[in-house]
């Protein structure tokens, strides 16, 4: 069924060990180092997920069950991918099981890449492109394989925003400060939303078409 494939993932995280001793205010070489590594990844998940933007680049296989069809102001309309991690890099390809079940490439002139805004994730078929029919018997029948992130988006521009490297740092610690919760079992309640980080995120939460039927690999917010 739709989903997507992460082909080759990032290798490093836009905030280091020791950036993050630092607003912690540790000291290096401390038995804190290891967790430490670990609320980093935690915090650069939790802000990729919120904001659906890929912070270092990574490779990724999305697929779709046929053609995506959009919802947009209770129009549906067809000739559109919005792919699901975003500042969009580069397409590498989109591919298709034809009617027989083989394997088809569409060639990149029958197609524009928008990612010129950071939120921008998409593939535009051009206007005289007709769609081709899909292999019926099979799900997963239409596959693009994408580069996404911060890291080489936009030429010129420096990488991951400060706010979202801020953001990330405010989870680190909020984790950090109530990491004993459970252990310890002397404190109830649940733990509260880091509202500051979650303000530095805000600008940064994408909106794109709804998609439904078939290709829809998630609920988006209509523009």
């Amino acid at each position: 069924m739709a989903g997507i494939v992460t082909t080759t993932a990032s290798t490093d995280n836009p905030v280091t060990q020791a950036e993050a001793l630092t607003f912690l205010r540790q000291n290096s070489g401390t038995p804190e180092d290891a967790l430490v590594d670990a609320l980093i990844l935690m915090a650069v998940e939790q802000v990729e997920l919120i904001t659906e933007h890929k912070l270092q680049d990574a490779t990724f296989t999305q697929y779709f069950d046929g053609w995506p069809l959009y919802s947009n102001a209770g129009v549906l309309t067809s000739g559109l991918i919005c792919l699901q991690w975003a500042p969009l890099v580069s397409v590498a390809s989109v591919k298709y099981l034809d009617a027989d079940g083989n394997e088809q490439t569409i060639a990149s002139s029958n197609y524009t890449v928008a990612n010129k805004s950071a939120a921008k994730s998409q593939i535009v078929f051009n206007n005289n492109y007709t769609l081709p029919t899909v292999y019926e018997n099979s799900t997963d029948s239409v596959y693009v394989e994408y580069i996404a992130g911060y890291e080489s988006w936009q030429s010129g521009v420096p990488g991951v925003p400060d706010s979202l490297i801020t953001a990330i740092k405010y989870f680190v610690n909020e984790i950090y400060e109530h990491r004993l919760y459970q252990e310890e079992g002397s404190i109830t309640g649940t733990l509260q939303k880091n509202s500051f980080a979650e303000q530095l995120l805000g600008s940064y939460r994408r909106h794109t078409p709804t998609a439904i039927g078939k290709g829809n690999t998630s609920t988006r917010t209509v523009n």
